[in-house]
């Protein structure tokens, strides 16, 4: 007598396997870490920009040690 296993009833087991495969999480996943490297990628350059603007204004005023 076989076992049949399609008659066995859900376990948690089951529920957090990855039989189908998650492509639904996977891309969302992927959105989200997606955005938030954008979001970084964008407050790093403006903070590259904003330190290139006070080091090229530090380098245009005189040093009040010259004489």
């Amino acid at each position: 007598m076989a076992y049949d296993y399609r008659l066995r009833d859900p376990s948690v087991f089951d529920a957090l396997t990855a039989s189908p495969l998650p492509y639904p999480v996977l891309f969302i996943l992927l959105t989200f870490f997606l955005l938030l490297s954008v979001s970084w990628f964008f407050n790093y350059e403006d903070m590259l920009e904003s330190a290139e603007e006070q080091m090229s204004v530090a380098l245009l005023t005189p040093s009040p040690c010259s004489s």
